[in-house]
């Protein structure tokens, strides 16, 4: 881990980059084995991405359904809190308890198209800062480690 943790920490990349950069690692990593195989720090990382990259993709609906989100959200909003993360926790949190609801798949879609359209109006500041507290998070683990 040590050559990658090199590459995290190099100055050259924006948050966004960097975010992804690590991403796509760990979502790889996670093709091509198990989840349960995944250090903790991994799966914090993955889960985040899969977050953005899902519900940006289909929204919410998509996230839960086709990503597995149910599966996940519940860790992903307990790591989200865990750093302190607000925007995407606060609609995570709504998105989820609609999907776990016993509201019918109809009621459910629309409730959850409304938390997607809160999601959508996140501007560059906010996913900044999402980006920036996980990076933290990883660079503060890693050096625990390192």
């Amino acid at each position: 881990m040590s050559k990658y943790y090199e590459t995290i920490v190099n100055e050259n990349y924006r948050s966004e980059e960097l975010f992804y950069k690590i991403f796509d690692y760990y979502l790889i990593k996670h093709v091509e084995g198990d989840f349960n195989k995944l250090d903790e720090i991994e799966k914090n990382f993955l889960m985040v991405g899969l977050l953005l990259t899902e519900v940006n993709s289909g929204g919410f609906d998509f996230y839960f359904i086709d990503a597995e989100g149910e599966k996940y959200a519940r860790q992903t909003l307990d790591f989200l809190n865990s750093i302190d993360e607000k925007n995407f926790s606060t609609l995570l949190n709504k998105a989820t308890e609609i999907f776990e609801s016993e509201k019918g798949y109809d009621e459910k879609f629309k409730e959850l198209g409304i938390i997607d359209d809160e999601f959508y109006k996140f501007r560059t500041n906010e996913y900044n800062d999402l980006y920036e507290k996980c990076i933290r998070y990883l660079k503060n683990e890693l050096n625990k480690i390192l």
